[in-house]
């Protein structure tokens, strides 16, 4: 049993991303007995649907979550993949209201579960969101579920910054971990 984590590299001219960093920690960890495998992606448009397309197909996850650096001081898991790109990536491509599919949906739900309940002892820490942007983390949102038959979903995690490695996973892993390990139980019952 397996869980695929994605996180991406550096971009905007940061030296680091909290998505990479916390994929780092978490790969090769167990989660209720299911292995979890990390994969970095490039910020970087062009073959980008395939990319996620063949890692999924490569890794045959039970549960998938990806992570992106977003811009508050709590994280959102997103609810919606929208079928829409703009943004300039690390290779200087833009993308400027373009279709990520052309005959694709307007938009996709994500899958995997989630409560409000299952984060009370850390309050204000998680958030759902309607709205993934439309940048590349939205772009894994979309594109991955149109891949993937299992829970799926992103989470878009405060930037790192100048946060060291230990404090950032500190703070963070927890509610990744708490993600997960209801999911990993809701997969069990079906």
């Amino acid at each position: 049993m397996k869980i695929l984590i994605t996180g991406f590299e550096p971009f905007a001219g940061r030296t680091k991303n909290g998505s990479q960093t916390l994929a780092r920690a978490l790969h090769g960890k167990i989660i209720i007995g299911y292995q979890v495998e990390s994969e970095f992606l490039p910020v970087a448009w062009e073959g980008f649907g395939v990319l996620l397309h063949d890692l999924i197909g490569v890794h045959k996850p039970d549960i998938v979550l990806g992570l992106g650096e977003g811009k508050e001081t709590f994280s959102c898991l997103e609810q919606t993949g929208r079928n829409i790109a703009n943004g300039t990536d690390n290779e200087g491509v833009s993308r400027i209201n373009e279709p990520l599919e052309d005959d694709g949906p307007a938009e996709r739900a994500a899958t995997i579960h989630w409560a409000p309940e299952w984060f009370s002892y850390m309050p204000g820490k998680i958030k759902p969101s309607q709205h993934a942007g439309q940048y590349l983390c939205n772009h894994f949102l979309f594109s991955a579920l149109g891949s993937a038959r299992v829970p799926l979903g992103f989470l878009h995690l405060p930037v790192q910054g100048e946060q060291n490695d230990a404090d950032y996973c500190s703070d963070w892993i927890p509610v990744i971990y708490r993600l997960l390990s209801q999911n990993v139980r809701i997969v069990e019952e079906i």
